[in-house]
């Protein structure tokens, strides 16, 4: 694998941790009545699903041992934000998608 595509790979993940991190606030004060709230929620999840598909990509098919590693952790720091948002939708009545949708199955 190049740099490139782990900069870039690393670029998305900071991204995606930084939505996380705004969400939950953002979530706890908007999503019950708030159908932007609830869209962006979904939305978010679908993010996160397709984030550890692409880390669990990086993991089985990089040659490079630190980008299986960087595959790995992905799957893994996701795999939680995505645990802790399913959470914060249950409790804020929000039904996310059990998918990531049709941009995510072109991977």
């Amino acid at each position: 694998m190049n740099t490139r595509f782990i900069t870039g790979i690393a670029s998305l993940v900071g991204g995606f941790l930084l939505l996380i991190g705004n969400t939950t606030a953002f979530a706890e004060e908007h999503a019950k009545n708030d159908p932007m709230a609830q869209s962006f929620l979904k939305e978010a999840a679908q993010g996160g699903m397709m984030e550890v598909t692409l880390g669990q990509m990086a993991a089985d098919k990089a040659q490079n041992a630190a980008v299986k590693n960087f595959g790995q952790r992905m799957v893994k720091d996701h795999g939680q934000a995505n645990d802790e948002l399913k959470n914060l939708a249950k409790s804020e009545g929000v039904t996310i998608p059990s998918d990531m949708g049709s941009e995510g199955r072109e991977l």
